[in-house]
């Protein structure tokens, strides 16, 4: 599930945001390229089961594989919503793709390093963007395509996971073969115009509409956020879930039945991408020169659905589809259409 950065979350995180911006020592784009990225330690993908990978800093992510063919590594939304399986969608292809899913650091089945905080705040926030940033995220794709023995990855990154995969583009687009973005979250600029939370509040009403309003007050109050614990965040961010829920439906979607697990979520993943950003930046300039492939697919139901097209007008070599009776979950609501799709653009037909 896809989380934007609300305007109302950005007054609140003032302090914390710029007091990482003023330091400067957060991602930037060309940050996981500067230097050479070391190896996972140890792990391998299995064929069609599970396993874990553990990377250079100990963190163990889970990992499993569908299917037998060219690898396609899939990157999951959220921040920190991990797949609660494989995608239905691909479990078409599997005779011809081996999809790749892994959780993220800190969600789902991978380590989260970091349980609590202590009471320095500036190193708190250091400690949050080195085990979970941007960075380190940019840098297990990297990883995984050394274990995958690629030159060239297929990646499939859905929402923020779209976001992460662009990322990764720009700064490694000679390992790049081709890019699917599925509902890609427009988190390349900010203070960004597509604001979800917005949206899910514009969706609801009655009772559901002040308790959410309730809810986002303290959503993004981040000035206590480190006297919280990993549990604490979990029980927080799932809370938005039911939310979420009601309001895709509200949009004419289908009743969502593959929501992620209470305890799979990140908490403290789920807030190290924001928290490692400047109040205000713009990276749209660096996906301009990756001259990968890429296609672009969103559902004509999405909560957001001008986010896709930031994407289609920056990567010069972009092809893009709109599956119109769909929302953000097309792999799971349209298989069929988004398998066909998915395999006329990376085989080339």
């Amino acid at each position: 599930m896809s989380l934007y950065k609300s305007a109302a979350g950005l007054g609140l995180a003032i302090f914390s945001l710029g007091f990482c911006g003023c330091n400067g020592g957060f991602y930037k784009p060309g940050d996981a390229g500067k230097e050479p990225v070391a190896n996972a330690v140890s792990g391998a993908i299995p064929y069609d089961g599970s396993g874990t990978v553990r990377m250079e800093d100990g963190v163990d992510l889970h990992v499993f594989s569908r299917g037998h063919g060219r690898n396609v590594l899939v990157v999951h939304g959220g921040p920190g919503y991990p797949n609660d399986g494989p995608w239905p969608a691909f479990e078409e292809l599997t005779g011809s793709y081996r999809f790749v899913y892994y959780d993220q650091r800190g969600c789902g089945g991978s380590s989260r390093p970091i349980p609590e905080f202590g009471k320095n705040f500036y190193k708190n926030m250091l400690a949050l963007d080195a085990s979970l940033g941007l960075k380190k995220h940019i840098e297990d794709i990297e990883r995984f395509r050394r274990l995958l023995g690629d030159e060239k990855l297929i990646l499939a990154g859905h929402s923020y996971g779209g976001f992460i995969a662009s990322l990764y583009a720009c700064e490694f687009p000679e390992k790049v073969e081709k890019l699917i973005l599925v509902s890609p979250a427009d988190l390349l600029a900010m203070p960004t115009e597509i604001d979800l939370y917005s949206s899910v509040g514009r969706l609801l009403d009655g009772d559901d509409k002040k308790n959410f309003d309730a809810y986002m007050k303290g959503y993004f109050d981040y000035s206590k956020i480190f006297e919280k614990s990993e549990a604490d965040l979990v029980r927080q961010n799932y809370e938005f879930i039911p939310f979420f829920a009601k309001a895709y439906e509200a949009a004419g979607n289908a009743p969502l039945h593959t929501l992620p697990a209470p305890d799979s979520i990140a908490g403290f993943g789920h807030h190290a991408m924001f928290l490692g950003m400047p109040r205000k930046y713009d990276w749209r300039e660096c996906l301009k020169s990756v001259p990968v492939p890429v296609l672009v697919v969103r559902g004509g139901r999405d909560l957001t659905p001008p986010a896709s097209s930031t994407y289609e007008t920056l990567f010069p070599n972009t092809d893009s589809a709109v599956i119109q009776n769909a929302g953000h979950y097309m792999f799971n609501e349209t298989p069929g259409e988004f398998a066909a799709l998915f395999d006329a653009f990376a085989a080339g037909k």
